[in-house]
């Protein structure tokens, strides 16, 4: 499957109202097309051979579930989750550095 056709899919459903726009535009434009997929390519490129298959997709849920929820998150709750998944991706070593100094 194609990104066009995984985008079209996604359009389609109309889950994403606030990007409806931008989705449909990158559909009939080739132009838009290519921008949104560089995007793509550059938001996914974290996701490593390293990194299993069902890790990504529970990150890729985690993150969809975070757009969902509406209830309010505090700025602490949010930087300790994205140093979790920079964990996660390997991006931040697993040790804190207060607990290398030890």
């Amino acid at each position: 499957q194609s990104f066009k056709d995984a985008l079209a899919e996604v359009c389609h459903l109309n889950r994403f109202p606030l990007h409806q726009h931008r989705m449909e535009r990158a559909l009939e434009f080739d132009e838009a097309m290519e921008e949104m997929e560089e995007e793509f390519r550059i938001c996914t490129a974290a996701i490593t051979p390293e990194v299993k298959e069902d890790k990504a997709r529970e990150l890729i849920a985690g993150a969809v579930k975070e757009l969902l929820d509406d209830t309010p998150k505090s700025y602490e709750q949010y930087i300790i989750k994205k140093m979790h998944i920079a964990r996660v991706v390997g991006i931040l070593p697993d040790k804190r550095i207060e607990d290398s100094q030890e």
